[in-house]
């Protein structure tokens, strides 16, 4: 460190990343001058905590790309959009139907199956809705068809609530459904493969969720609050076992491809409720 040079602009941007929280990747930028000499490593390090794929022409760009892509509505797809309505209404055989292309009364307007993985307005796949909704028949349904099981969408916190970031993080923090349900379609979600230490736009994982309720679950408050601890059991259980894949891994993958997790037993019978916090 150079003498009297100021904090913390003096410090390489490694420790600035492992210190501060990375909420604001503009601020990050500024309170470090080495950033522009030595920015790839360090974007690399960011895509990868949310499972970002490279976009050329560098990992600068792709983590740019997502950012400036929070809060933005795009066009969507009129094959998309029923492909997400029938994850909403939890409709496993239009689901199966629509991405195999077995459509046969609209096989002349619509001749190709849907992407199972293609992304609405907002960056929302069917998997997205699907868990949102707690529809776990949904779940299952785009799990067999190969959906993507840790896509990022581009929602941003407002005054409505925050259903930001990957599937499992839409299911830990909607309000579409009872919480029961949202853990049903996590703990799938997981047993699939489904990272559970991939951050969203606030720099959150999915155990760091409040769980909020749907306005059924007050109806009963003692199982609200049974369904919050499982809840926050299972997410906190899955971000402590994926941890070791990940430091095993990282010497062998790109950070950036790090978004597959190792399938995680149910933990739900095997942790106490004293390690809950124990992160």
């Amino acid at each position: 460190m150079a003498p009297g040079a100021p904090m913390p602009s003096c410090l390489p941007p490694q420790l600035i990343i492992a210190w501060l929280p990375t909420r604001d990747v503009a601020a990050a930028l500024r309170v470090s001058k080495d950033w522009c000499s030595t920015a790839e490593p360090i974007f690399q390090a960011i895509a990868g905590r949310h499972g970002l794929r490279r976009v050329d022409p560098s990992w600068r760009e792709t983590v740019r790309r997502y950012r400036t892509r929070l809060g933005r509505m795009e066009t969507q797809n009129p094959l998309a959009i029923r492909l997400h309505q029938a994850a909403q209404r939890d409709d496993a055989p239009a689901i199966q139907r629509l991405v195999s292309g077995d459509w046969d009364a609209d096989r002349q307007m619509f001749p190709e199956p849907v992407d199972v993985d293609y992304a609405g307005g907002f960056g929302q796949t069917a998997l997205h809705i699907a868990a949102m909704w707690g529809n776990l028949n949904a779940v299952n349904a785009l799990i067999a068809a190969g959906a993507d099981l840790n896509p990022q969408n581009w929602i941003e916190r407002n005054y409505l609530g925050y259903i930001g970031g990957t599937p499992l993080h839409v299911a830990a923090n909607s309000t579409k459904a009872p919480l029961a349900k949202r853990c049903r379609c996590a703990e799938r979600l997981i047993e699939a493969g489904a990272n559970a230490r991939l951050l969203n736009g606030e720099e959150d994982a999915p155990y760091q969720s409040p769980l909020p309720e749907h306005e059924s679950d007050l109806i009963n408050m003692r199982g609200l609050a049974e369904s919050r601890v499982r809840f926050r059991k299972l997410l906190t259980f899955a971000f402590r076992a994926q941890r070791c894949c990940d430091e095993d891994n990282v010497t062998e993958k790109s950070p950036g491809n790090l978004a597959s997790a190792p399938k995680v037993s149910s933990p739900l019978g095997d942790v106490g409720t004293s390690d809950v916090f124990d992160i």
